[in-house]
């Protein structure tokens, strides 16, 4: 079955590296599945980068902040019970596993948040761990 989706602004992330905006994620969520599709916009560029849409609305999105050296953010589609692949400093791939509620438990250099819990608010990546501020939700 080929969907047609409906998309609809959802909201957005922005990613700090002290006072300097690194990168902002938008969101748009389909309003017939769930599934919500994701752009990057990086300060300077003209142009946004849409990333591959999840395939199911059971997949959700997931932040990874790695501060093993200078400070690297990078966004994954996820299901429960898959494993985030990340390559680290001098190559080395750390995996991390997602469980049944998607959550993903990081190190002490790894730190990840479902991009639900953080849609509208910022990550400031120089801080450690990362400074995470989200506006109440009522």
């Amino acid at each position: 079955m080929n969907e047609r989706h409906e998309f609809q602004y959802h909201g957005s992330l922005n990613i700090y590296d002290g006072s300097n905006l690194i990168q902002t994620y938008d969101s748009w969520r389909c309003s017939k599945c769930g599934i919500i599709r994701i752009c990057v916009r990086r300060p300077g560029k003209i142009e946004s980068e849409f990333l591959e849409d999840p395939s199911s609305s059971d997949e959700r999105w997931i932040i990874l902040v790695c501060k093993a050296e200078k400070p690297k953010v990078e966004i994954y589609s996820i299901k429960p019970g898959e494993i985030i692949r990340h390559e680290c400093v001098g190559g080395r791939i750390i995996e991390f596993k997602a469980d049944e509620n998607l959550e993903v438990k990081g190190d002490e250099n790894h730190y990840l948040y479902r991009f639900e819990d953080v849609l509208n608010g910022f990550i400031d990546v120089s801080e450690n761990p990362p400074k995470v501020v989200v506006p109440k939700r009522s």
